[in-house]
């Protein structure tokens, strides 16, 4: 017992260290998957999860394919009303043209590439957000929300309110923005509860992801964790924080100010399980020091819990 108090009280003073010289707000709850020990530091904070979110949703649509309502095998069809701003290999690959392609790799192109238009496809045809919501009710996680299309946060960005931003309106968008619309978007975006989440809800999202209890097939459990660990985004993340050779099952979230990743951490030799997320917010620097927070805050959770 005191071995675990003096660990927790040694990672709270490192985090709050880290915490202090960073220009944004962080957080992070760590749960050890293998005894229940927990580290915490504004973990019932809310954050914007970015695109954090596209576990929740993922979780939902995966719930609808093992009661049988929607087959992977489905080939859908996005046109150029479905191109939407930000990350999007799918509209890449389209150059310009309607992309036709099954729902199984329309929904990898979601959570492994973390792709946008193929996010707000799923979300405007298979579940809405508030079909999200009675899932994540369903199984019992809590302070997470799910309101809007990415198209629509990033529209919020661009101090346009709830309007969807497809890629092309992005582009000219940001060319005829001055500074201080810009400024004025982004702390709309900082203010807005919507689609914000805190570390707490996440990491127990994953715990129940972890321990089956997420409501999901084995199946769809293993197509959802191979999605996960063969993303090959924010190296510099989680990543970077825990040992060379560990598997990172997680998800990246990249909006301005939040620099953020969850997931669950297993080390090289297979003993130690972690379910952590790690939030940012606020932050006013470069993406590159939000994800120097990131990867020095898994590093202390990580030596703390696996002691």
């Amino acid at each position: 017992m005191i071995r675990l108090f003096l660990a927790t009280a040694i990672a709270t003073l490192r985090l709050t260290a880290i915490d202090d010289n960073f220009d944004g707000i962080a957080g992070v709850a760590a749960i050890n998957l293998d005894n229940g020990q927990r580290i915490t530091y504004h973990a019932n904070d809310p954050f914007p999860m970015a695109s954090v979110y596209k576990v929740p949703i993922a979780v939902a649509f995966l719930q609808r394919v093992d009661r049988g309502e929607v087959s992977l095998d489905e080939k859908v069809t996005l046109g150029l009303e479905d191109f939407h701003a930000g990350n999007s290999p799918i509209v890449d690959e389209a150059n310009g043209q309607p992309i036709t392609l099954p729902l199984r790799r329309l929904f990898m192109h979601m959570v492994r590439d973390s792709d946008n238009s193929a996010v707000d496809y799923i979300l405007a045809h298979y579940v809405s957000p508030k079909e999200v919501m009675k899932a994540l009710h369903g199984i019992k996680v809590s302070n997470v929300d799910v309101s809007r299309p990415e198209a629509m946060i990033i529209g919020e960005i661009l101090n346009e309110g709830d309007k969807i931003a497809t890629r092309k309106h992005y582009s000219e968008r940001l060319q005829a923005m001055s500074p201080a619309e810009r400024g004025e978007g982004i702390v709309k975006f900082w203010n807005d509860p919507r689609d914000t989440a805190t570390p707490l809800g996440i990491a127990e999202l994953f715990v129940k992801i972890h321990k089956h209890q997420a409501g999901l097939s084995a199946d769809s459990e293993k197509l959802l964790l191979e999605a996960l660990a063969t993303s090959g985004s924010g190296p510099d993340r989680l990543r970077a924080g825990v040992p060379e050779g560990s598997t990172v099952a997680h998800k990246t979230g990249t909006m301005p100010g939040s620099i953020n990743d969850a997931g669950i951490i297993t080390s090289p030799d297979g003993k130690h399980h972690i379910a952590i997320a790690v939030f940012t917010k606020h932050s006013r620097g470069p993406e590159k020091d939000g994800a120097k927070v990131v990867a020095a805050i898994a590093k202390t959770v990580w030596e703390q819990l696996t002691q």
